[in-house]
């Protein structure tokens, strides 16, 4: 018998447990479609076009030996405790284009949900916090342009990875995505209110416990009803997992293994289900 790697496993699984979680009960049916539309990969042919364009310049990204200064406002490594101080002035360090792309970008299965939560959901102000060489921006602004309405702005504290994303965009023709550079204590603002009333927002930067909970704050004034909010990396550490379970128990939402998902309602605070299996 033919023994699978793990990586084959998990590429394999994927699909089927995603496709199970569709079918779990609280699930608006925009959702629902768009866990079966990643699960299935039926995909248009204008849908499978534009994933393979990006998929194009992710090979090209992951092949760059160009070694760029990064600048990380984040947490770091998750073995890492940075204080408030110096997550704020951020950590400098030289790093291969190709292993940023490759390592700290979302992989195409989570590009392909990120794609088709936005083509069923049908937002028009859209926000991402973590921009890193745009290849997650690309999925989102890519399936905006297909609904032929929304934008994107999305938040980068790193210079050079900023210059990079744009040219991503830039590549891939998707005028309806802005790359905006600096900290997110500096930008945030700013892009809410640009963006509001905000109907989706990727909240993939600093994963920090308290943060990602002021983040929330600062982010549910400029909400929309019914707003669909992704948090990446929800079991990166510790103390992201609390903050997840705290915005897991407060909001309608599901947890998709490092990844969760939350219904924002304005009147269901405190009393809405979650699925967290």
């Amino acid at each position: 018998m033919l023994a699978l790697t793990e990586p084959i496993k998990a590429n394999l699984l994927q699909p089927l447990w995603l496709l199970k979680k569709s079918g779990e009960v609280g699930l608006p049916p925009q959702i629902r479609a768009a866990l079966r539309a990643t699960a299935w990969g039926r995909d248009t042919a204008d849908e499978r076009q534009s994933m393979a364009a990006i998929e194009a310049v992710r090979q090209t990204l992951e092949r760059s030996d160009r070694v760029i200064q990064f600048v990380d406002y984040g947490a770091g490594d998750p073995a890492e405790t940075l204080d408030d101080g110096e997550a704020e002035g951020g950590v400098t360090s030289d790093r291969r284009l190709g292993d940023l792309a490759r390592i700290a970008s979302k992989p195409p299965f989570w590009g392909r949900f990120l794609f088709h939560i936005i083509r069923h959901c049908q937002p028009k102000g859209c926000i991402e916090m973590g921009t890193c060489v745009g290849l997650s921006a690309a999925y989102i602004a890519s399936a905006l342009k297909l609904n032929k309405s929304g934008r994107l702005m999305t938040l980068e504290g790193a210079p050079a990875l900023a210059d990079i994303a744009r040219g991503t965009l830039g590549q891939l023709d998707l005028t309806c995505a802005e790359v905006r550079t600096g900290r997110f204590s500096v930008t945030l603002d700013p892009a809410l209110e640009a963006m509001a009333p905000v109907e989706f927002a990727f909240i993939d930067g600093h994963h920090d416990e308290v943060a990602t909970l002021n983040y929330l704050e600062q982010i549910k004034p400029h909400l929309a009803d019914g707003a669909v909010l992704v948090f990446d990396d929800i079991a990166w550490s510790e103390g992201m997992g609390r903050a997840w379970r705290q915005i897991a128990a407060a909001y309608a939402s599901v947890e998709l293994r490092n990844v969760g998902l939350v219904i924002f309602r304005q009147t269901t605070q405190g009393s809405a289900a979650s699925d967290r299996h």
